[in-house]
């Protein structure tokens, strides 16, 4: 009788931890994948504004050549 008892507190503090668990980590994955779209956002950005700036630098090149 006394045994059982020990085994149901057991589970049912494994049960807590786990659901606590996975609430915690599914909070910290959506923040993890927040900040990697964040992140694809800005290297897009960068990306475009590199590609603006190689462009004018060829056509100044090009009008000093002329």
């Amino acid at each position: 009788m006394f045994g059982s008892i020990w085994i149901n507190v057991l589970v049912a503090v494994l049960v807590v931890i786990c659901i606590a668990g996975a609430i915690y980590f599914r909070k910290f994955y959506k923040k993890r994948m927040e900040q990697k779209k964040e992140y694809e956002r800005l290297a897009k950005k960068a990306v475009e504004l590199n590609r603006r700036q190689y462009i004018m630098k060829a056509s100044r090149l090009r009008k000093k050549r002329r």
